[in-house]
């Protein structure tokens, strides 16, 4: 079920990292929970002001606590590197029905980035 993955998920990762902690390693952790279908885990659902897509938010930082405080329990905290990245930057309407634009209130979550996957990149060609 959907609703499961952010404890599968976790769970998963945080067993390879403790059966993978004797040596330097990587870990890919992609999150599916602001990708649509957006259905957080029931004991999420509710917990934002931003509906589904800001209860998903706070279900992903839940996620990535839990793996931070691993690595800290562990203690590998001190020399990992953790990248946090986005593919698509705060697109707000994606089409998905999860009133995104309408909660947003004044709240601009890009910051002073533009981002989102609008942004048209230049390409060059260089020839050798």
């Amino acid at each position: 079920m959907d609703e499961e993955f952010s404890h599968v998920f976790t769970d998963k990762a945080i067993e390879w990292i403790e059966a993978n902690q004797e040596e330097p390693f990587m870990l890919f952790f992609p999150f599916h929970d602001i990708h649509v279908p957006r259905v957080p885990n029931k004991m999420f659902q509710g917990k934002s002001s931003m509906g589904p897509r800001g209860d998903a938010i706070v279900q992903m930082d839940w996620m990535t606590g839990r793996i931070i405080n691993k690595l800290k329990s562990l203690g590998l905290y001190d020399n990992t590197l953790i990248i946090f990245s986005s593919d698509n930057g705060p697109v707000l309407d994606d089409g998905y029905a999860d009133q995104a634009v309408e909660l947003v209130g004044e709240h601009d979550p890009s910051g002073i980035y533009r981002g989102g996957s609008t942004v048209h990149m230049k390409q060059e060609h260089v020839f050798l």
